[in-house]
């Protein structure tokens, strides 16, 4: 004999009753989740909300100032990029910073050189001081010729600046551009040879490019250059800090919900629903 409408409501009011407890722990639960989230973000939320306010009646500007930050941002990283690179550069070419960008903007002038060519031969400059040092016989020959003697260079008198300034002043000394290209191969290999045609003849040349480089303020400063040199690292210690906030939300918040919410979901309410519907199918067959 088929149920009775009071047999199964009493059935229903039987079995919804779990379903009421374990809702309520579930509630409880969820209330405890969101009194946490709502103590680690209940500062944030009072920013947020006077940011919102302003946001809202001050809109064109913080539009304008996000887009000066952001262009900003993309200036400082060139900046920062331009400089590792001539920290670098002047380093390869065991020059000071000041002195490499000075002559690489006056050389690249002269010699119509680029970038590239300019450090590359400030490379090769440095590699034929470091082969003299060691006793290397051409490349003695090959600084003798521009002035520079084999006991200056023995006793560390001679760095890469000062050759380079000799060089400078003997190109333009040297007026045949044949010469002189014969003269800078020794020193700087293939790549010597337009960079001493072009600037043979001149006196003076090189040395008034360098003033107008600093009249023009192309050369970036020491403190900038290494401030570039640590850029990237301190972008990346910055992108770990923000991969620490992470964990540390995920080490309050994931066990609560591991540990409580989705069991509760899984073990309790879930198939009490269950059994609150296999009911209401029995109440309706039972029509």
């Amino acid at each position: 004999m088929a149920n009775t409408v009071g047999d199964v409501a009493i059935g229903i009011t039987a079995d919804i009753g779990p379903l009421i407890r374990e809702t309520a722990r579930a509630k409880a639960v969820m209330g405890g989740f969101q009194g946490a989230m709502q103590r680690m973000g209940g500062s944030l939320n009072k920013v947020g909300a006077i940011a919102g306010n302003l946001g809202a009646k001050m809109s064109l500007v913080t539009a304008a100032i996000a887009g000066v930050a952001g262009a900003a941002l993309m200036v400082t990283k060139n900046a920062a990029a331009m400089g590792d690179a001539i920290g670098d550069g002047a380093k390869a070419a065991g020059m000071g910073t000041t002195a490499f960008q000075e002559y690489r903007f006056a050389i690249k002038e002269a010699a119509d050189m680029t970038d590239d060519e300019f450090a590359s031969a400030m490379v090769k400059l440095n590699k034929t001081l470091g082969e003299a040092r060691e006793g290397s016989k051409t490349a003695v020959a090959a600084f003798e010729k521009i002035g520079v003697s084999q006991a200056d260079i023995a006793s560390g008198a001679i760095n890469s600046e000062a050759a380079l300034a000799a060089f400078v002043k003997k190109m333009e000394a040297t007026t045949d551009p044949a010469t002189a290209a014969a003269l800078a191969t020794d020193l700087f290999g293939k790549s010597g040879a337009r960079l001493g045609a072009g600037l043979s003849g001149v006196p003076g040349q090189v040395g008034a490019l360098v003033d107008r480089a600093r009249e023009l303020g192309v050369v970036m400063g020491p403190a900038a250059i290494d401030a570039a040199g640590k850029f990237d690292a301190k972008m990346k210690e910055l992108g770990t800090q923000f991969e620490v906030v992470k964990m540390k939300i995920a080490e309050v918040l994931l066990p609560v919900l591991v540990n409580q919410l989705i069991p509760a979901l899984q073990e309790k309410i879930i198939p009490a629903v269950l059994a609150v519907i296999e009911k209401i199918g029995e109440w309706i067959t039972a029509f």
